[in-house]
């Protein structure tokens, strides 16, 4: 498992609500319409901003729209999905480990400063080893194309390498 496998779903869940959000403000600045398809509604003077932000419907029987056109009421979601924003940001720096002080922010807990240097340590020497296994993985990579290059190499290329104080 690679790093990024394990915030995938957070990842995913969080896209979702900044999106969410995004589409309710969008919907609070741009007002959608129901309107009753049999009365005279003239869609011009509505200023719709988009297509689609007009919906025709036909009421039942003995029922009616209040004068033909009714604005529909996007609920306001931005104080739900922050909160649910911030406990996923919280349990991605749960599961990846990078904790506020591995990224060098200040404490926010009461902790002492021996738990504080642990923390820390347990940082770096996860920091470490993601170096080593990228720049291990970046030399496998290099050798194989390297090894791709020397079979297809059919003739000699002549190189011009440059000697010190002379003119190569």
């Amino acid at each position: 498992i690679g790093e990024a496998e394990p915030l995938h779903h957070n990842q995913i869940e969080q896209s979702t609500l900044r999106r969410q959000r995004t589409d309710n403000n969008s919907l609070n600045i741009n007002n959608m319409w129901l309107y009753d398809k049999d009365a005279d509604v003239d869609m011009e003077s509505l200023g719709l901003s988009r297509p689609g932000g007009g919906i025709g419907c036909r009421p039942g029987q003995g029922k009616s729209i209040d004068d033909a056109v009714k604005a529909l009421q996007a609920r306001d979601l931005s104080n739900v999905s922050f909160k649910e924003f911030e406990d996923l940001k919280t349990d991605a720096q749960d599961i990846s480990g990078l904790l506020d002080y591995a990224v060098g922010n200040a404490p926010n807990r009461e902790e002492t400063a021996t738990t504080v240097q642990l923390l820390q340590a347990a940082g770096n020497a996860r920091f470490d080893i993601k170096v080593r296994n990228d720049a291990q993985a970046f030399m496998r990579a290099g050798y194989k194309i390297f090894e791709r290059l020397k079979q297809f190499l059919t003739k000699p290329i002549p190189l011009m390498i440059p000697e010190p104080g002379g003119l190569g």
